[in-house]
């Protein structure tokens, strides 16, 4: 048979975010995807205001095949629209 990749998939809007709704930009949302099991983020999207300059942060973990937890270490600075990616990591 054919194995493939069993991921989970977590999402906020970016209408969450107190610097999007200080701005006035809350249209869009982050997403990410890990393996199930491992945790191991194998993808994510952004959507919304300043998303190119944002997604390399996804983009870094996939590459160095980061857990969702090795990621909880990261700061993210409060209040800022990156803060939305560190939500999604633990779970708001």
């Amino acid at each position: 048979g054919r194995s493939g990749l069993v991921c989970t998939t977590s999402s906020v809007p970016l209408m969450d975010n107190v610097k999007a709704r200080i701005d006035r930009t809350t249209e869009g949302f982050f997403k990410i995807v890990s393996e199930k099991g491992t945790g191991r983020l194998v993808g994510g999207t952004i959507v919304g205001p300043h998303a190119s300059d944002l997604i390399h942060i996804v983009a870094l973990a996939v590459h160095k095949g980061m857990t969702a937890t090795e990621m909880r270490g990261f700061s993210f600075v409060h209040p800022s629209i990156a803060e939305s990616i560190g939500d999604l990591l633990l779970g708001k």
